[in-house]
This record gives structure tokens, sequence and C-alpha cells, in this order.
């Protein structure tokens, strides 16, 4: 029985302090994509901006105008908010080069999957006015490679999402090559 309590109690102490040592891992490395994007979706949320939008896929276009809650926020910028590398298993990951007009992270290690460059073009003041990932997903069934880049304005003091732009191939063992671009421009009231 007093093993068993000490167990109990040794695991409880091992999980507690893993979480305080998680909770310290989340320190601000690299610029933290995830968050500047969902508190633009905060105010998205209450600004509905138009969002003019073209897919190509293949060579097929499709055009449509749409608004967007949230969710549907959370939804069409998950691409951008995944290529997010502040994370703690990226510390260490990207040589990071700067300059007054723009900050670049670039993966050491080439080869790896995940994000290889991540460039910020800085507004005044070290605003981000525009951002440029490249992405890169390689392995013995698939390639996947993503440009992604995504622009922002300053509307009277308040920063705000204005366009943002997706390219990409994927290769298979499986299937034909696909290749696909998103374009979508925001119109503000």
């Amino acid at each position: 029985m007093n093993i068993r309590i000490t167990f109990i109690s040794l695991s409880l102490l091992i999980g507690l302090s893993s979480c305080e040592m998680g909770q310290n891992k989340e320190l601000a490395a690299y610029f933290d994509l995830s968050k500047f994007l969902k508190d633009q979706v905060i105010m998205l949320n209450s600004e509905k901006p138009l969002v003019q939008k073209t897919v190509r896929l293949d060579g097929k276009t499709e055009k449509k105008e749409l608004r967007m809650d949230s969710a549907g926020w959370l939804r069409e910028l998950d691409i951008f908010i995944g290529a997010n590398i502040n994370k703690p298993s990226l510390v260490n990951a990207f040589e990071m080069e700067t300059s007054q007009s723009q900050i670049i992270y670039s993966r050491k290690i080439k080869d790896a999957d995940g994000v290889q460059r991540f460039e910020i073009k800085l507004m005044n003041d070290s605003i981000p006015g525009e951002i440029f990932i490249t992405t890169s997903t390689r392995n013995s069934l698939y390639h996947d490679e993503n440009s992604l880049r995504i622009s922002f304005k300053d509307d009277k003091g308040q920063l705000k999402l204005s366009d943002y732009s997706i390219t990409g191939s994927q290769t298979s063992l499986s299937l034909e090559p696909t290749t696909y671009q998103v374009d979508a421009v925001l119109q503000y009231n």
C-alpha cells in the first residue's frame, strides 16, 4: 500500500514538474506567428471584411467573395498558423539575419521537413508589413512545397490583414502532380 502511494505521489510530482518545464520552454525564440494571427482573427471577426478569393487548382480557376466568422478565419489561416516557427522543438533550428527593414529566419538543416525560410518585411516601428514563408515536406510517398505570403496594412494606427497568397505543388507516388494557388484580398468597410 505504501509503495502504491509513493508511486502515485512520485508520478504526480514528475507530471507537475514537467508541466512547469513545458511552460518555461515556451520562451519567444522567434517571431510568434500563431499568436500574431490569432490576434488578427479577433479583429477580423469584429470588422467582417469582404474577401475576394481566387483559387487555381491544376489550371482550373474559381473566384468567390465571402465573409467569415472567427472559426472560418482560423480555418482559412490555418496553413499560416501551422507555419509558426516559435515552438520549443524548433529552438536553435534557424539562423537569423536582421536589418532595419527585415528579419530572415533560415533553416539550419536544409533537408528537414517544415518551414525552410521565414522572412518578415518590416513597416516602421518594427511592425510586420509582409511575411513570406517557404515550407517543404518530403517522404517516400509524397513531396509537398508551399510558398506563403501574408500582408498587413496600417489603418489609422491599427494593423490589419490586407491580402495573402498560397502557392504550392504536391507530388505523390500514386497520383498525378498537383499545383495550386490561392490569392485573397480583403476589403474593409
